[in-house]
């Protein structure tokens, strides 16, 4: 019996229909445009997984522990504090539930959401996927240069709006101009800054939990990959992937142009969201304060995940 039941707690109806299919819960995290989307294309490959979609639980999750951690409230304190915490799992496990349909015979259920590394489901496993904050910079610039520009202004710190606006001019005028003019693409020198800042904190977050999960602190399986090594040997990595999950990697379905699991893609198109996919994308954008402006809000993670051996690039 639950905490719920014991507390007298029911549901009216239940609002999952149990399944014949004994389901498992698996999470993809990654900083956004480090890969978290071909990673879920590549395990999709596998009839046994489902994975689809970003649910952002962090959110929620942050917003009950912002409850949790304020200590004149009833929500600080038990059994509350923990009707709440079994409450968020329940809520995790059925949401992820609704995507039974797009492959109602596959065990695993998996949330593809670009975050950081947070450990919620306890002994769920995680695939934590990096990327060369270099490369992710110049993915992200492009990323958000085709949003519309309600949602740019979002994105972009209003300290930055105004030099990235004359960017974004440039790129709406026309997409092909950065090919043209490669050095203006990282000339805002503040964007720079405020993107290579933004992923240098989030590895070192990820970091820190990874070192959580190490000491036992935290119970969770996690598999760190690089962009950079399933680029270079998609095989061997998917393969691993799938025997992370306790799956037989020759039951999938091989990598194809069409499911957009192959290294890279066809072409460079600045439109569209599948632009590139390069490893080393960043050099072609390059100038001669670049890597000034970079290492000096993240030069020393560069160098922490070995993407460098010094500052001198």
């Amino acid at each position: 019996m639950t905490l719920l039941n014991r507390l007298g707690i029911l549901p009216k109806k239940p609002v999952v229909v149990d399944s014949p299919v004994a389901h498992d819960f698996f999470f993809v995290r990654g900083h956004p445009r480090s890969g978290t989307n071909w990673v879920g294309a590549l395990l999709n490959l596998h009839p046994q997984i489902n994975c689809f979609g970003e649910f952002h639980f962090e959110d929620i999750r942050n917003s009950i522990d912002t409850l949790q951690n304020l200590p004149w409230q009833i929500t600080a304190r038990e059994p509350l504090k923990s009707v709440m915490d079994e409450c968020f799992e329940d809520l995790v496990k059925k949401s992820m539930l609704t995507l039974e349909s797009r492959k109602p015979s596959a065990r695993w259920i998996g949330d593809r959401t670009p975050r950081g590394l947070r450990i919620f489901l306890d002994g769920a496993p995680y695939i934590l996927i990096i990327r060369d904050g270099r490369d992710v910079l110049v993915s992200w610039t492009y990323h958000v240069l085709r949003m519309r520009k309600h949602v740019v202004d979002v994105i972009v710190p209003a300290e930055n709006r105004a030099a990235f606006d004359v960017t974004y001019q440039k790129f709406t005028a026309d997409n092909q101009h950065f090919f043209k003019y490669p050095h203006e693409l990282l000339a805002d020198e503040g964007w720079v800054r405020f993107v290579a800042g933004r992923w240098a904190n989030w590895m070192k977050v990820d970091k820190q939990a990874m070192e959580r999960v190490e000491s036992t602190e935290l119970d969770a399986r996690v598999m760190v990959l690089r962009y950079e090594d399933l680029h270079a040997q998609t095989e061997k990595h998917r393969r691993e992937m799938y025997e992370f999950l306790g799956l037989d990697p020759f039951e999938a379905a091989p990598i194809s142009q069409e499911s957009k699991t192959v290294a890279g893609f066809e072409k460079d198109d600045p439109a569209s969201f599948w632009r590139h996919g390069q490893v080393g994308d960043w050099k072609a954008y390059r100038h001669d304060s670049l890597s000034t402006w970079f290492n000096e809000v993240a030069g020393d993670v560069l160098l922490d995940l070995k993407y460098e051996k010094d500052q001198n690039w």
